[in-house]
């Protein structure tokens, strides 16, 4: 089978689509992905075909623009930027998507790419199926991710918002979807196509985010999805010696990691982790993700160390507590480890893992654009005092964490549609002789 994954976004948008067309091709399918310019020669190592497309999402991003918006809280103004950026790459964004699917049997798509992927199921007759990293379809225990109030109290508000967010979401997409159709040769969408309707699979803990009642059977929670320790390695996420070193020479550290958010003021930020563990007497961890640190990050005190991208799931473990943005994977990467949060939440999910986390009692939220050292080191010795509430939530998580579903819903799917898949690779044959599939 051959399988397109329509994918787009930063690395916390990226990473578990890899997973997942690493596991498809594992087990013996051809995989097809398309990938923001900056990511593709990383996502490439895990082996998979890879589209680069436009645009460069770190470039966008680190921009003044963008990180001034971050850090101020004006996440309007940031998602109208956002829509300018996409729709100048909407071309390479097209041909990236066309590309990709040719000759495929079943194209995958984000939220980023589902109206793409109608585009090219009206185009190319080919069954399109989506997914998502946080909760994306309509829900009456909660309102929509974009909502200011995470949940208005009445299942019709919270119902409402989620009409709007689609509304929303539609007109601004409308003018890429029209070009899509006009370079496809297809008539251009009267209607706003119904992608919640569409089967789709949710990478995310049912413990976290519970399922709603209004879902129809089509749509599956399977939990979040963890990386192999082969997929991390080929990703070159690892435990460098020098880290590994330092974590052994002392206590276990807070984590502050802010990972494809860029952090406006780096200095700033190194200076109150500084004061903020010193006070404390912690020791803390910083990692870089896309914030460019700098010449301060070479000239830090013994009690702190700057590493850049490392094995979450090696590291987590051996830390205390984490500062951190609140994207879905490194949400999931510090519950399994059993780690108290404090989530600096900006966009999207960011602010709904704060606030589910925060309802859980395994953490508590401090929106980004409010970080000052005493009120980060306020929120920090809050969460220290959730680690016992923090550890049991980790415990529920890591038992319902998987590496295999998704790819399991989506060999269920290529079943129902009557695709018949190829076996080809040695690990693929053993595993279809030895399972009965």
């Amino acid at each position: 089978m051959r399988v397109a994954i329509l994918a787009h976004g930063s690395r916390g948008d990226i990473q578990p689509m890899v997973a997942l067309g690493d596991e498809l091709r594992r087990r013996g399918h051809s995989v097809v992905m398309t990938v923001n310019e900056n990511l593709a020669a990383w996502a490439a190592r895990a082996g998979i075909d890879v589209v680069p497309m436009k645009p460069d999402m770190s470039a966008f991003l680190g921009s003044d623009t963008a990180r001034n918006n971050m850090a101020r809280g004006k996440v309007l103004t940031f998602l109208k930027a956002l829509g300018l950026e996409e729709r100048e790459a909407n071309r390479s964004i097209i041909d990236a998507c066309i590309t990709a699917a040719e000759g495929a049997d079943l194209v995958i798509s984000t939220i980023m790419t589902a109206y793409r992927g109608e585009c090219l199921a009206k185009a190319l007759g080919v069954p399109h199926r989506t997914s998502s990293l946080y909760p994306v379809l309509d829900a009456g225990n909660h309102a929509s991710f974009l909502s200011p109030v995470r949940d208005l109290r009445l299942r019709w508000l919270n119902l409402a918002s989620w009409r709007l967010l689609d509304i929303g979401f539609w007109q601004e997409n409308k003018p890429n979807v029209d070009e899509m159709c006009d370079v496809l040769g297809i008539a251009r969408f009267k209607r706003r196509p119904r992608v919640e309707l569409i089967p789709s699979v949710a990478m995310y803990s049912g413990d976290v985010a519970s399922r709603p009642e209004e879902w129809h059977e089509r749509h599956e929670i399977v939990g979040w999805q963890a990386l192999s320790a082969d997929l991390r390695a080929r990703l070159g996420e690892d435990v460098p010696p020098g880290l590994d070193a330092w974590l052994d020479a002392g206590s276990a550290p807070i984590f502050f990691g802010f990972g494809s958010t860029p952090v406006a003021d780096p200095s700033a930020m190194l200076h109150d982790i500084a004061r903020l563990t010193r006070e404390r007497g912690v020791r803390g961890l910083i990692c870089a993700g896309w914030s460019d640190f700098g010449a301060d990050g070479a000239e830090l005190p013994d009690h702190l160390h700057l590493a850049n991208n490392v094995d979450f799931d090696a590291v987590l473990p051996r830390c205390r507590a984490a500062v951190h943005h609140g994207g879905s994977g490194t949400t999931a990467s510090v519950l399994r480890a059993g780690l108290p949060s404090v989530i600096a939440g900006v966009l999207a999910d960011q602010a709904y893992w704060a606030w589910r986390i925060e309802k859980l009692g395994a953490g508590v939220r401090l929106p980004f654009h409010k970080i000052t050292a005493d009120r980060l080191g306020a929120a920090l010795d809050a969460a220290l005092e959730r680690t016992a509430q923090a550890k049991e939530l980790g415990a529920r998580v890591s038992a319902n964490t998987v590496r295999t579903t998704a790819a399991d819903v989506v060999e269920r799917w290529a079943a129902e549609l009557g695709i018949q898949p190829e076996v080809t690779t040695p690990e693929a044959l053993g595993r279809s002789s030895g399972s009965g599939r």
